[in-house]
């Protein structure tokens, strides 16, 4: 357990770095978003997460590196939506839409640490009432906790008013260290992915990939097909999109590998956005290194985008007035070897379950403030 100074805000205001490690992995995290700073494999000596070196690289970069992200991650069309028959108007930030839940958010803010043990720690804020034009005063914990090759994120959140809430972690892998993600072999565990309208958001017309450049049931390197002339991948100048998870609780959502190495992601999340860092312009991270267009991927559990403000989609991040709710997203870190290969199913179609991911209940788990806040008892 380590405490250490990671620089201070614009008003002053000290920022800390936290490490939890255990025989497999050392994570280091920030109370700046609640943000994964590094994710190392002990095994291979990797840094397989982007970040920075003190706060001031947060402050300074626009695409969320290794953020907490909320109120509800991805886009809100319109900036608005109803609820309860009120229309909350939110924040504008991105083409007509709210992104990444606005100009605050939850990973450009600062996090209390509630709790930090050798292998987790507790990151608590509140989202006050209307803050980017969200309802209720929000409660947020943010714990990360290691097992073995395992990191898990969880959200736990509570709010005194009907409310919508959608969590990811905006994390860019690059495995290698390199300065490219496209010789990464990356498989998705879906056979359905929604295109993006002209302001980026998704549209709930769910297209098969078979056939076109987003089938990645099986491992292909990003590159093999990110330059084909597909109006989607002009558009978004690569990829950067969702896809539609089979299943409702924790499972495997992809797989991203790279020279023996390989992450699995895993959520209890309905969909998955899958996205080539199109928008890294040559930000100084950790070490000094810089991170040009396309250096990192990401793969972010979310709810379906807009799914608010779209009656088709039936899984909708709405957040109950004092229910308390978490989110959960598990990165697992494997071996690779030459005849190796995770059999996982695919298809919506399918029965069977996916393998997933098991994160074993620990004894003592990480306390839970929320639950002992005053205002949210019944």
């Amino acid at each position: 357990m380590n405490k250490e100074s990671f620089g201070m805000l614009p008003n002053k205001q000290p920022v800390f770095l936290y490490t939890v490690e255990n025989e497999d992995l050392l994570v280091k995290l920030s109370d700046y978003g609640a943000t994964l700073v590094s994710l190392i494999d002990k095994k291979t000596g990797r840094d397989l997460v982007l970040g920075f070196d003190d706060v001031s690289g947060y402050l300074k970069q626009t695409g969320h590196i290794g953020g907490s992200v909320g109120r509800v991650c991805n886009r809100i069309k319109g900036a608005q939506f109803t609820m309860n028959d009120e229309v909350f108007e939110l924040c504008d930030n991105d083409h007509g839409n709210t992104l990444h839940g606005g100009n605050i958010g939850l990973d450009r803010r600062m996090y209390d640490v509630v709790s930090h043990h050798t292998n987790a720690i507790v990151f608590s804020c509140v989202s006050p009432h209307l803050e980017d034009g969200f309802p209720g005063n929000l409660h947020v914990e943010i714990v990360y906790e290691i097992y073995e090759r395992s990191l898990k994120i969880q959200a736990r959140v509570k709010s005194d008013r009907d409310t919508i809430f959608g969590f990811t972690n905006h994390s860019y892998f690059n495995l290698d260290e390199s300065d490219s993600i496209l010789d990464h072999e990356v498989k998705i565990l879906s056979d359905q992915v929604a295109y993006n309208d002209d302001s980026g958001c998704a549209t709930p017309f769910l297209h098969h990939v078979e056939n076109t450049p987003f089938d990645f049931r099986e491992f292909k390197q990003i590159k093999q097909h990110i330059k084909d002339y597909d109006e989607q991948l002009i558009k978004a100048k690569g990829y950067d999109h969702c896809y539609v998870i089979p299943n409702s609780h924790m499972r495997n959502m992809a797989i991203v590998r790279k020279d023996h190495l390989q992450v699995v992601i895993a959520s209890d999340l309905p969909c998955m956005h899958f996205y080539t860092g199109n928008y890294l312009d040559q930000d100084i991270g950790k070490k000094g290194k810089r991170y040009p267009y396309q250096s990192g991927v990401c793969f972010e559990p979310e709810f379906f985008p807009n799914a608010i403000n779209e009656p088709s989609i039936a899984f909708k991040p709405i957040l109950a007035k004092n229910r308390l709710e978490t989110q959960t997203i598990i990165y697992k870190i494997e071996d690779v070897y030459p005849s190796a290969e995770v059999k996982v199913s695919y298809s919506s179609h399918e029965k069977k379950d996916p393998t997933i991911i098991s994160f074993p209940k620990e004894k003592k788990t990480p306390p839970s403030v929320i639950m002992s806040h005053d205002q949210f008892n019944d």
